[in-house]
Parts: C-alpha cells; structure tokens; sequence
C-alpha cells in the first residue's frame, strides 16, 4: 500500500496491527530516515536492547537468510522485534516475499534504499501487497512544507504572519528536517503573543541577528570578519556544514543568472529583485551592489570552489567545518 510521508500518524494503529513490512525509499535521505524513525517509533514504542536488528546487503552475502532468521528468532524480552534492512536494492525483492510468506512471529520488517524505478521488483511487489506499507520520499514541495508549518501552528496555537511563514519555507533548502528543526526552536516561545511576525520569527529560529543570510551576505559582500563571526555562530547553533555550502553555492549561482541577465539588457535593480526572495528586499541594495563588483569570471569560480567543498565534505577526509571556513575565506579575501 502506497501513502505519503505526511499520512504516517494517520496510519499509526495499522502500522501496529495490520502491517507487516515497510519500504521506504527516494532521494531525500534526510525524509527516508525521519520517516523510517518515526516508523520504528511506532511499531516498537519501548524498544529493548535486542529489539531493532540493523542489517545491510554486506551482512547477507554470507547469511542470505538472516532476515528471516532474525525475525522468527524471539525476542529475549518478550517484545516485537523490528528487522530494519538499509541499502536495501531493487534486487532484494525476495528478501521482502521470503519475509511476508515466511515469518513466524510479529517480527516488523523495514526496508530503506535510495531511489527505485517505478518498475523495480522491490517496489511493484511491495507497493501492491495490503501488509506492507509504501513510501516515497523526494525533496518535499512547497505546499508540503506549508502543511508542516500549520500542522505546528494548529498545535501549538501560533499564527504566523504571511511573510514569516514565507521566511520559513525559503530557508529549509527544501529539507523537513533542518525546518522541523527551526519550527522546535519556535515551540520554545512561551510568551503570550502567538502572533509571529518576520522580525520575530528571525530572532526566534537564530541567536540575536545571525541566521543564514546573514553568512551569506557577509561572504558575497567579501566581509571577512563579519563572514568568520557569522559561519562561528551558526555552526555552534548546530547548523550543518553541508547545508551552509549549498545555500551559499546556490546564492552565487543566481548572482551568476543575475549577471547574464544584465548583459541581456535588464536592469540592476529588476535582477536584484529577482535573486532576492520576499522576506529579503532589505538587502536590495547589497545584491545590486554585488552584480556590479562580481565579475562573471570570479562568480563561476566562486560557485565552483563551493561545489568543490561540498564534495570534498562528504569524502570524510577532511573536517567539514574547516573546509567550509577556508572556502568562504578564499572568497572573501579576493
């Protein structure tokens, strides 16, 4: 059976009694891990020292059975046990039919991997079984991140004023977690006011004024200091190193679009507006100025030296946050 990442609680009690398998799959990682967590969640409340067996394809290659055998082994204390098989392929459809025709006990069966065809036996076969349950997870739409933000505010009683949910959605990088994570610092305002303007969402989701845009402009405006204070800042608000590169990576590729659309007769301050988004007219005058001192040369150089950090953090050969310090300190300083 097929559903959506946001139906998970409404399937809760089914989960608990009527399925006994789970797929999840796609290209947002972050989503298919959230997703299976709260799944886990959900199937085993209380989980036990020996409750969640975590497998992948290496662990089969000498054991191909162990999923079935880890699922009709009983659990030592008593409760249900969750089989979770990560990396799972396209080709491990048998392990999935083995699993539902062959399973003794109680035993949850939770299948992640990356993307699947709409063709891969994995997923036809699981996506047309009434006990396992489907979902799909791809970097989430807007709407889909608006129904996160009121879903928050009908539980916690906030309104949120027009451009501070815009605010919201257009700093998540398309990523639930990392606004689930600003929506939790929200939760934290016990004040009387639930009304949440711009200005009070931005003190909110940061430590006085530093936020993400803050980072940004300080690298495009090659303020080295304010760059060095702000990147401080945010890393020790937990933010993550790779997410920072990606929004500052895209940034200067829209300043890069900026600079065609001059030399294609726009004007500065209409391809300004156009790079900005709505809760950033502010900073108007900051991204004209940048169109007029970033050259298209430097600008293509300075997207390729982020893209190249972004590629060089997920190696794990290096330190993340010190390659994205000396990334953005090489352009501040030109």
């Amino acid at each position: 059976m097929k559903a959506k990442p946001y139906q998970i609680e409404a399937l809760k009690q089914r989960l608990q009694k009527e399925f006994k398998a789970a797929l999840v799959f796609g290209t947002d990682a972050s989503g298919v891990q959230e997703i299976s967590k709260q799944i886990q969640s959900i199937v085993i409340p209380e989980a036990g020292p020996f409750s969640v067996i975590s497998l992948t394809p290496a662990d089969l290659k000498t054991t191909p059975n162990r999923v079935l055998e880890e699922a009709n082994t009983p659990d030592l204390m008593g409760g249900r046990r969750l089989i979770w098989l990560k990396e799972a392929t396209a080709q491990h459809a048998n392990i999935m039919s083995d699993f539902i025709e062959k399973c003794q006990t109680d035993a949850f069966l939770l299948m992640t991997a990356e993307n699947l065809t709409k063709s891969a036996a994995l997923r036809v076969e699981s996506e047309t079984s009434p006990t396992i349950l489907v979902i799909a997870c791809y970097p989430p739409e807007v709407a889909d991140l608006r129904r996160i933000i009121m879903d928050f505010s009908r539980t916690h009683g906030f309104d949120f004023a027009p451009e501070a949910m815009d605010y919201l959605i257009q700093n998540t990088d398309n990523n639930t977690l990392i606004l689930k994570n600003e929506l939790d610092k929200i939760a934290l305002w016990n004040q009387d006011k639930k009304y949440l303007t711009l200005d009070l969402v931005q003190q909110l989701v940061g430590t006085g004024t530093v936020n993400v845009d803050t980072l940004i402009q300080a690298v495009a405006n090659r303020q080295t200091e304010r760059m060095l204070s702000s990147l401080t800042a945010l890393l020790a608000q937990g933010e993550n190193p790779v997410t920072l590169v990606r929004l500052i990576a895209r940034y200067f590729s829209n300043l890069l679009k900026g600079v065609d659309k001059l030399a294609h007769g726009e004007t500065t301050a209409d391809v300004a507006k156009k790079i900005l988004k709505p809760a950033q007219f502010r900073l108007e005058e900051a991204v004209m100025e940048q169109l007029r001192t970033w050259t298209k040369a430097n600008l293509l150089k300075a997207h390729h030296d982020l893209l190249n950090a972004e590629i060089q953090m997920k190696s794990g050969v290096l330190d993340p946050e010190l390659i994205l310090k000396q990334t953005l300190l090489m352009q501040t300083k030109k």
